[in-house]
């Protein structure tokens, strides 16, 4: 059901069926046939929603709510690898659609798996934490609490996955895509909506994010709440936890710590759910907000995913980028030696009255670490050899040497118009060695906001640019509906074998009561036969005597 707004519909002739004989088991197989019209595809009701109908039915209201969660918790486990699988089959895709090759004789998918995976899923220990916190901020907002993703000064060894030099987005961006997210997956059945209504709810929920006041429409009300700093504490106490139990026996002493799963924090973000529902719409409402809540949650969850990833899927297209690169210079044999380093003096990005500034630099390969010099104002920013920039008053930031691409935080807004300047040195290209364009997450996997756009240009371009999130996001949602199945269809089983049994075991009372009645008839059938034969006795006695007498 990806990228689609789905459309309210009634049931397929076969779901109507199999529905109401669940809904009546007593009296399993014993409903009159009737027939139902067949339904197109694209009006059917989504999975999720008729395994909803079918445990309501036969296990009670809450049932696929409380898999749901299960499913939540199970993907932010420290030993759970799902999150980094979806990753990797979604990276994967959108490479071999492009089509880009990460190594020659290789299929990406593998590349990734050799190269990739392990320590990714040893980063995710610490990451996950991190994303619960970000997609929490994107559900509800403001825009002063989008900060971009940075570890706490440490010491995370070699991982290239855990770093001081994310490159993130700008809070406009997170707003932009957030926003836009809201429409491009559903799990749960909605009232269609026309172009122009989409478009209109994208900008109102964008509004409400900036604000940080999200109207959620749960059980047909609509309920305001905004975010506690209560919940962000306790994600940033999960985020400090995580990385002791990281660090611990390296940096950091004490302990032993033990993983706490960040989904915890959305177990907590739940009951604040409950308690605003009690308060706004009365208590007699709190649980069925609740449930339809987690829904929702699901939803948030599988739409934004994709985005938070952004400063992880970078690094990983960093590594790409770099095997990439030296097998290109491989192939061409050059042993030709470079010549020196070339000085630049430019612009690298303008103020525009934020606090978060992305900036990028030109270049020919790669800038020499611990030459950078940033100046705007008469502050100067210089950066440390590893990527990490500094400046007087708080100013921090990083920088990616192998792109360009970075980032500087200030504590005071930089004013609209403000140039801002960098002198550096960078590394000339060498002349022999084949061009070939870095990959970023804007021209390999998309950011929402352009793949929109596609849509609107050409489908092809849309379902090509498009892959990586219809591939993690459909991943995300078929390990939910598996687990489902998974938990369900055994206790539908027992379900359906109890109902049989019990069926049985009345068709042989029945059968019982048939035979105690045929026994009674014979019984009462020799009776009259014994009667009458002893009628028969005492007949030919008298006609004996008869005859004598005679």
């Amino acid at each position: 059901m990806a990228f689609n707004v789905p459309i309210q519909q009634p049931l397929t002739g076969a779901q109507s069926e199999a529905l109401s004989k669940l809904s009546s088991m007593n009296n399993l197989l014993t409903i009159p046939f009737k027939k139902f019209f067949d339904r197109p595809k694209s009006e059917q009701i989504s999975l999720l929603d008729f395994l909803t109908k079918i445990a309501d039915a036969t296990l009670g209201a809450g049932y696929i709510d409380n898999l749901i969660m299960t499913f939540i918790n199970d993907l932010f486990d420290k030993g759970s690898d799902k999150l980094v699988n979806a990753i990797i089959k979604g990276l994967a895709g959108a490479l071999d659609a492009k089509p880009i090759t990460i190594k020659q004789g290789m299929s990406n998918k593998d590349w990734l798996d050799q190269n990739v995976k392990q320590e990714l899923n040893v980063a995710m220990e610490l990451l996950k934490a991190l994303i619960v916190k970000k997609i929490i901020i994107l559900i509800y907002g403001p825009k002063d609490r989008i900060k971009p993703l940075k570890l706490p000064q440490n010491n995370y060894g070699n991982n290239p996955y855990l770093t001081q030099n994310y490159v993130d987005l700008t809070p406009e961006q997170y707003l932009d895509n957030a926003a836009l997210s809201d429409v491009m997956f559903t799990t749960v059945n909605t009232v269609s909506n026309t172009y122009g209504d989409v478009e209109y709810n994208i900008v109102k929920l964008r509004e409400q994010l900036e604000k940080g006041i999200v109207t959620f429409t749960v059980s047909c009300q609509d309920v305001k709440i905004n975010l506690p700093e209560s919940i962000l504490q306790s994600a940033d106490a999960t985020i400090d936890n995580n990385i002791k139990v990281y660090l611990q026996g390296q940096t950091v002493g004490g302990g032993p710590y033990t993983y706490q799963n960040p989904a915890g924090v959305l177990v907590e973000l739940n009951g604040h759910i409950e308690n605003e529902t009690q308060r706004i719409n009365g208590e007699e409402n709190a649980s069925a907000v609740k449930k339809s809540w987690i829904r929702i949650l699901l939803d948030k969850l599988i739409n934004l995913l994709p985005l938070v990833l952004y400063p992880i899927l970078q690094k990983i297209l960093d590594k790409i980028n770099k095997e990439i690169q030296e097998q290109a210079a491989g192939a061409t044999g050059s042993n030709v030696t470079p010549p020196a380093n070339i000085p630049v003096n430019e612009q690298i990005g303008t103020g525009g009255g934020s606090t978060y500034t992305v900036i990028t630099a030109s270049m020919l390969t790669t800038i020499v670490p611990s030459t950078i010099q940033i100046s705007f104002n008469n502050i100067t920013i210089t950066d440390n050899g590893s990527g990490s920039l500094s400046g007087p008053g708080g100013i921090s930031g990083s920088i990616d040497y192998n792109t360009g691409v970075g980032s500087i935080t200030t504590q005071s807004p930089i004013a609209n118009g403000t140039a801002i300047m960098a002198s550096y040195q960078k590394t000339p290209q060498d002349p022999f060695a084949v061009n070939i364009p870095l990959l970023t997450v804007e021209n390999t996997l998309g950011l929402l906001t352009s793949v929109k756009n596609d849509l609107g240009k050409d489908r092809s371009l849309f379902d090509k640019n498009s892959t990586f999130y219809k591939i993690i996001m459909n991943g995300i949602y078929s390990l939910v509906l598996a687990l489902i199945l998974k938990k369900l269809l055994p206790k539908i089983t027992k379900l359906i074998t109890k109902a049989l049994a019990k069926r049985k075991a009345n068709q042989l009372k029945r059968k019982f009561k048939r035979f105690q009645e045929r026994a009674k008839l014979i019984q009462e059938q020799a009776q009259e036969i014994e009667k009458k034969a002893e009628a028969a006795i005492a007949l030919k006695a008298v006609k004996a005597v008869y005859d004598y007498v005679a």
